[in-house]
């Protein structure tokens, strides 16, 4: 299992954690991995096994190295053989020639949250108040169209896809693919692949059974506005929660979703009389700024490629704080 987690207070012995521009980091299971994924990803060592010439060896090493990529890296000397610099493509390869290719130097200027990245995925931190994806009003302030930027940034023919979405004002974990074949997987197979869904949330009250499960049957109007309705015309949405904490007048739950409906979490606690705070939406009249009292802080999935189980988890907002009260 690969495990990220986003700002731990107990910091537990070997483990490391890398803080980004706004203070969201992850967590790697130890500083040795740590040190192996950072190499793994700013440098790959290749052997030359027969003789060859430079950039027919790398083209057909490694697929992502296009022929204006090796060029790019060939001027910027960015190529090592043997470990010494080289900035000739046709360069003659020997057997068991050593070639060292430095991808660091990728700084970018857009201002993201990154989780974790890969040749196929990108997962970023979505703050609340920002659209996932654009919308007839606004097509430009969106956290899809600054990962394009930024993925575009490296090269401008780098591709990204969403794979799932957040509401404007919810904070938490998006998770993007960079090419058509692990989108497709993920797209048409994510409730099979993801696993775990966790969510921090602030209702209105306090609930009468402090655990159990709302099941319902979800559909939506013209209105775009979701609600329950007859198995017949609407999906199965699963909501399953337990209470955290309680304040004076509102309470703080943790809640998993079986099923991934629009709006299933906010129209479940409004339909039993307990409104997410700040959705003003479904039923809520305590309007807090930005962010929803829902954050989407546990994320677990399976690579649909390498198999391995990836676990991504964040602290709950400090907003949160102030509306349990």
């Amino acid at each position: 299992m690969i495990f990220f987690q986003t700002g731990l207070k107990n910091i537990k012995k070997n483990i490391l954690m890398i803080k980004n521009k706004s203070g969201v980091g992850y967590y790697c299971a130890s500083k040795e991995q740590d040190t192996k994924r950072k190499k793994e990803k700013t440098m790959k060592e290749y052997i030359c096994k027969k003789e060859d010439t430079l950039l027919s060896f790398l083209e057909k090493e490694n697929a992502e190295l296009s022929h204006k990529k090796i060029k790019n890296l060939l001027t910027f000397k960015k190529i090592k053989i043997n470990g010494k610099i080289v900035s000739q493509y046709n360069y003659p390869l020997k057997p068991k020639d050593r070639i060292e290719i430095s991808l660091s130097g990728h700084k970018s200027k857009v201002d993201l949250d990154i989780l974790y990245e890969d040749k196929d995925l990108l997962v970023l931190y979505k703050r609340a108040g920002l659209l996932t994806i654009a919308t007839e009003r606004e097509k430009e302030k969106t956290l899809y169209h600054k990962a394009v930027t930024y993925v575009k940034e490296e090269n401008k023919n780098n591709l990204l896809f969403v794979i799932h979405r957040l509401d404007k004002e919810t904070s938490g974990i998006v998770v993007f693919a960079k090419n058509t074949k692990i989108k497709t997987a993920l797209q048409e197979n994510w409730s099979k692949y993801v696993t775990k869904r966790g969510y921090y949330a602030v209702i209105e009250g306090k609930l009468e059974k402090k655990s159990g499960t709302i099941m319902t049957y979800l559909t939506e109007n013209e209105h775009y506005k979701v609600y329950s309705t007859t198995k017949e015309k609407g999906k199965l949405a699963i909501t399953k929660f337990k209470v955290l904490k309680e304040g004076r007048v509102n309470s703080l739950l943790d809640v998993h979703l079986d099923t991934g409906r629009k709006n299933q979490i906010r129209v479940h606690f409004s339909e039993i009389g307990h409104p997410i705070i700040g959705d003003l939406k479904y039923g809520t009249s305590k309007k807090k700024g930005k962010q929803m009292g829902l954050h989407a802080y546990e994320l677990e999935f399976m690579h649909p490629f390498t198999h391995k189980k990836m676990f991504f988890k964040t602290d709950m907002p400090r907003a949160f704080k102030d509306m349990l009260r």
